[in-house]
């Protein structure tokens, strides 16, 4: 029998710098820069808002404490695109998905990553799991709900069926 108990929270464990992409302005990867590394220290000048519109924008992975499931990673897009906190004001509906152990958050700045971004995803994180906990005790008083209504069938039956004489 499965019990609210049984699910480990998730979280973020760190942001995979070794496989954050840079994109096109058409949100494709852009296969002309190398893998970046230690993105958060400029490292990579070519990233920082001097190149045309867009050119600053990335694919950013995260990883997660493990491989959620599928539930979890369903309501995750939607806990980060209707945030409890607003990041001073700030959305970026749309870009968030989860890719199996990974958080990745699609089209969007290291600078925003940097300055805004880790409390939202911490928050939609947190959310998340909050969520899921909540659908798994539906889930879990669902199928008590049907077990009971099975045995009270199963009982009803026999009592009948006990009553009906063939001789």
């Amino acid at each position: 029998m499965s019990t609210e108990s049984d699910f480990e929270d998730i979280k973020i464990v760190r942001m995979v710098d070794e496989d954050v992409t840079p994109l096109r302005n058409d949100g494709t990867p852009r296969s002309d820069v190398s893998v970046l590394r230690s993105v958060l220290y400029d490292q990579q000048p070519g990233l920082r808002n001097d190149g045309p519109p867009g050119s600053d924008l990335c694919r950013v992975p995260f990883a997660l404490s493990r491989r959620p499931p599928s539930k979890w990673a369903e309501i995750f897009p939607i806990k980060w695109d209707r945030p409890l906190k607003y990041a001073l004001g700030k959305q970026w509906p749309g870009i968030a998905s989860v890719q199996g152990d990974r958080v990745v958050l699609n089209g969007i700045t290291l600078d925003d990553v940097n300055a805004y971004l880790r409390d939202l995803l911490v928050s939609a994180v947190a959310e998340t799991n909050k969520e899921y906990r909540l659908w798994k005790q539906r889930q879990e008083q669902r199928r008590v709900k049907e077990q009971a209504c099975d045995e009270e069938h199963k009982r009803r039956v026999s009592e009948i069926s006990e009553r009906i004489k063939f001789d």
